[in-house]
């Protein structure tokens, strides 16, 4: 369930990305680095996140997957 929802997000409008979609946003000079921030952010939720295991589903890793194409 999270992979299809994570697999869908890249392709949502995000406010903090002034309504452009992640992949948008990669493809756009002036806005990869705010999404690099929001993933830094992610990543760093994953790594405090107590009830997630070392090895499992990363949102993160996924998502740079789908934007590298």
């Amino acid at each position: 369930m999270l992979k299809e929802y994570y697999t869908r997000w890249v392709d949502l409008p995000i406010p903090a990305l002034d309504g452009l979609t992640p992949r948008q946003a990669a493809n756009d000079a002036a806005y990869r680095g705010r999404l690099e921030d929001l993933l830094k952010d992610f990543e760093h939720h994953e790594r405090e996140a107590e009830h997630a295991p070392p090895h499992g589903f990363s949102p993160v890793k996924l998502i740079r997957r789908l934007l590298r194409g």
